[in-house]
C-alpha cells in the first residue's frame, strides 16, 4: 500500500466542511479525594460519613460532644492532635480519615460543714458535681445567730458573706466551712423630755443586730408630739 501527502489546503476545506471531525483536546481530568469520618460513642462529626471533595478544597468539621461529655480526642490520619471543638483540613491533596472521641466529664466532691455555733449551710457534707457546674451554698442562721466565719478552700473569705457563696464553673474538688456565733446585743434608749407625754417602750431596750424596734409616742390630753431626736437628729 502507498500512502500519499494530502495538501494542506483540501484538509483545512474538509474540517471547515465538517467542523464535527476537528480534533478536540480532552477534557482536564478532575482529581477527587475521599475524607471519612468515625465518631465514638456519645458524639458526632459534622459533617459525617464519606465525604468525596474536589483537590484544593477545604472543608471544616466540628466535632459535638453529647450532654455531660466532652471531646477526649481528635485523629486525623491516624496523628492525634488533641481535644478540639472544630478542626479545618485546608488545600485538600490527599485522602483522610477524622476520628474522634469522647469521655464523660470529671465529677468534683464538694465537701461542706458547720464548725461551730447555731446555724445551718445547705447542701451539707460530700457532694458530687460535675466538672463546669455552679454551687451555691446557703447559710442559715438561728434567729439569735449570724455568720461569724468561712473558710473557702481553708482560706478565709473577709468579710465572711451573711447570706451564701457560690462556686463558679469548678474543675476542682472544693471544701467550706462556715461557723455562726449568738450576734451582738445593741442596746438602745428612749426617753421623754419635757413632760406632758410618753414613749413605749421606755428607757434600755436589748435589740439583736440586724433586729428592728418600733417606738410609740403618746401625747398627754391637750399635747403633741414636738421632736423626736434620733442619735442627736431630728427626724
Amino acid at each position: 500500500m502507498k500512502f500519499t501527502e494530502v495538501p494542506y489546503f483540501i484538509l483545512k476545506n474538509f474540517f471547515l466542511d465538517n467542523p464535527s471531525m476537528m480534533w478536540h483536546e480532552p477534557p482536564p481530568v478532575v482529581q477527587t479525594y475521599t475524607l471519612i469520618t468515625s465518631a465514638g460513642a456519645n458524639g458526632q462529626i459534622s459533617p459525617a460519613g464519606e465525604i468525596t471533595v474536589l483537590e484544593g478544597m477545604s472543608v471544616k468539621f466540628d466535632f459535638n460532644a453529647s450532654p455531660d461529655y466532652n471531646v477526649e480526642n481528635v485523629i486525623i490520619n491516624g496523628v492525634s492532635i488533641g481535644s478540639l471543638d472544630t478542626y479545618t483540613i485546608e488545600n485538600i491533596r490527599e485522602n483522610y480519615t477524622i476520628a474522634a472521641t469522647f469521655t464523660e466529664e470529671p465529677f468534683y466532691n464538694m465537701v461542706s460543714t458547720v464548725i461551730s455555733g447555731n446555724g445551718t449551710i445547705s447542701p451539707l457534707g460530700i457532694v458530687q458535681y460535675q466538672e463546669t457546674s455552679d454551687v451555691t451554698y446557703t447559710f442559715t442562721p438561728s434567729s439569735d445567730s449570724i455568720v461569724s466565719m468561712v473558710l473557702v478552700d481553708g482560706e478565709y473569705i473577709i468579710p465572711p458573706p451573711q447570706v451564701s457563696y457560690t462556686f463558679i464553673d469548678i474543675y476542682n474538688n472544693h471544701t467550706i466551712d462556715v461557723a455562726f456565733d449568738y450576734s451582738p446585743i445593741h442596746i438602745i434608749t428612749s426617753s421623754v423630755s419635757g413632760g406632758n407625754g410618753n414613749i413605749t417602750p421606755l428607757g434600755n431596750t436589748e435589740i439583736l443586730r440586724n433586729g428592728s424596734q418600733t417606738y410609740t409616742f403618746i401625747p398627754s390630753a391637750g399635747y403633741q408630739v414636738d421632736r423626736v431626736i434620733v442619735d442627736n437628729e431630728d427626724v
